[in-house]
């Protein structure tokens, strides 16, 4: 079964992309427009649609401090913010308020096979907003959501084709329907679906730490993670998670897990780190008269982005320390313990956050018609004979849709369009969104 997309154009509606500034009403920007609000006009007097206007900025500072006083954390978002709002002046994207979807489907009667149809189609079509710069939230809400409340989005529903009825009784028959994105959009930012990404991430932190074979009685260790995180100016808020616990180890909790993102979502938090730390003494001792104390320990953190829980990374070591002290050699073995694991984290984190989350890549695509593994795996293998260091990173996959993010190696230039309309393998549906965006679906 392949889902087709087609995308239909509305006579003079353009949209200006906003070229973001954190994966994630909780919102990583909390407040949403309000909606009715007169359209701005683009430079070329288009009206842009409400659901895509530019928000105010982000008010996630103390107002309240002396004039001139600016920490680390808010001259790197202002450096940062700099390079969005210069690329938004730059870039004007053609906007649809409609989306054909076609799909052949099978079920027990025809009313069953026209709900999957239309709840597909709804869900592929939300995944469009991470094509801007916004993100979606509550995405494990959001289907049930959409099969419930979502039909007002769905502009018309057709049997495509005549219908056959299969040997186990079910029937098969293939679908269009079309979405009015500009509703959709409409009602998931009402709902609180819709937000923008922080500029630096949010970071919460779940940990469970025994020492001896005993919970520790401070998180010691988690307080060095935080402090790592804050280190690379990310912020790394201890006390605003109300469930689970922090000191609990999700990463074998789907249940917890889930709890976590959604809690971290109210709280405006982007990545949940969870893992545990273990530490026993191995013996103490004197060494020429100085007294000695060995500990070894291992911290195992996994990494995940909060909207739609994608494991981002994760980390595992294994060291041994020392100390004159049993408190400085267990002090010891954290420090390094940590700087080895939740270090790499927050590299990674500082590192592909911009080009992942935000609009620091070169090109956008958007790939319908992703009904498994093979059709994603295709366009990216296209992808990499741009060059070896090309990137791909994928910022979304949700329903049939998915969206990549493609970073050229410094001082490198091609014709991305060009590229994408000469493939065979796969060949390509392409469409020209703007200067650095392209809706793209295999055909082949």
């Amino acid at each position: 079964m392949r889902a087709k997309m087609r995308a239909g154009k509305s006579a003079g509606l353009i949209l200006g992309i906003i070229l973001a500034g954190g994966i994630i009403a909780w919102s990583p920007a909390v407040a949403l427009a309000q909606l009715g609000t007169p359209s701005q006009v683009n430079q070329d007097q288009a009206p842009v649609p409400e659901y895509m206007q530019p928000r105010g900025p982000m008010q996630i500072f103390d107002a309240g401090r002396g004039q001139g006083e600016t920490t680390l954390l808010e001259q790197a978002t202002d450096q940062l913010r700099a390079r969005r709002d210069q690329r938004r002046a730059r870039v004007r994207v053609e906007a649809n308020d409609i989306a054909s979807f076609h799909y052949t489907l099978e079920g027990a009667d025809e009313a069953s096979v026209l709900a999957e149809a239309r709840a597909r189609a709804l869900m592929s079509a939300a995944a469009r907003v991470y094509f801007g710069d916004n993100i979606l939230l509550g995405l494990d809400l959001l289907e049930p959501y959409l099969r419930r409340a979502g039909s007002r989005a769905v502009a018309r529903t057709d049997v495509t084709g005549r219908p056959r009825l299969l040997a186990n009784g079910n029937l098969t028959m293939p679908v269009g329907v079309t979405i009015n994105l500009n509703s959709l959009f409409q009602d998931l930012e009402a709902m609180r679906f819709i937000a923008e990404p922080n500029i630096r991430p949010r970071v919460t932190i779940h940990l469970s730490e025994t020492l001896g074979g005993r919970p520790a009685p401070e998180p010691i260790t988690r307080n060095r993670i935080a402090a790592t995180m804050e280190g690379e100016l990310f912020q790394a808020p201890l006390g605003t998670m109300r469930e689970p616990a922090l000191n609990l180890d999700l990463t074998n909790d789907a249940g917890r897990l889930r709890t976590a993102r959604l809690e971290a979502q109210r709280n405006q938090i982007d990545v949940v780190i969870t893992g545990s730390m273990e530490a026993n003494p191995i013996r103490a001792g004197q060494i020429l008269y100085d007294n000695f104390h060995f500990w070894e320990g291992s911290l195992a953190l996994r990494m995940y982005r909060v909207d739609n829980g994608e494991l981002l990374a994760e980390v595992r070591e294994t060291y041994s320390a020392t100390g004159d002290t049993e408190p400085a050699a267990i002090a010891n073995l954290l420090d390094t313990l940590v700087a080895r694991t939740a270090g790499r984290l927050a590299t990674l984190l500082r590192d592909i956050w911009p080009v992942m989350m935000l609009s620091e890549m070169d090109y956008r695509l958007l790939v319908n018609g992703v009904t498994d593994d093979v059709v994603l795996a295709r366009v990216s293998n296209l992808l990499s004979l741009i060059h070896p260091q090309v990137r791909v990173i994928q910022r979304v996959r949700y329903a049939d849709v998915a969206v990549l993010n493609v970073v050229l190696p410094e001082g490198f230039h091609i014709d991305m369009e060009s590229f994408l309309r000469q493939s065979t393998e796969p060949q390509l549906i392409v469409r020209r969104v703007d200067q650095r965006r392209f809706e793209i679906e295999p055909i082949n």
